[in-house]
C-alpha cells in the first residue's frame, strides 16, 4: 500500500493536467480512471496512474513480453 500511496496525477508527465496533444497536434482530453473500470477494447479518452511491480521476458525466438501493474486503487 505504501508504493501506490507514492502515486500523483504528476507521474503522468505531459498527461497530468487531462489534455494531450498528439505530434500530429490532435488534442484529446484524458480522464484519469483506476483499472477496475477499463471495459475490454479501446479505452479512448483514458489514462490509468499505477507502478510496474514485475516484468517477465524470455530468451526464445519469438519475443514475449508480460507485466504486472498495480493501479492507484490496489487493483
Amino acid at each position: 500500500q505504501s508504493m501506490l500511496g507514492s502515486l500523483r496525477p504528476a507521474h503522468l508527465g505531459p498527461c497530468g493536467d487531462g489534455r494531450y496533444q498528439s505530434a500530429s497536434g490532435q488534442k484529446m482530453t484524458l480522464e484519469l480512471k483506476p483499472l477496475s473500470t477499463l471495459q475490454p477494447g479501446v479505452n479512448s479518452g483514458t489514462v490509468v496512474l499505477g507502478k510496474v511491480v514485475f516484468s517477465l521476458t524470455t530468451e526464445e525466438k519469438v519475443p514475449l513480453f508480460g507485466w504486472s501493474l498495480l493501479c492507484s486503487d490496489g487493483v
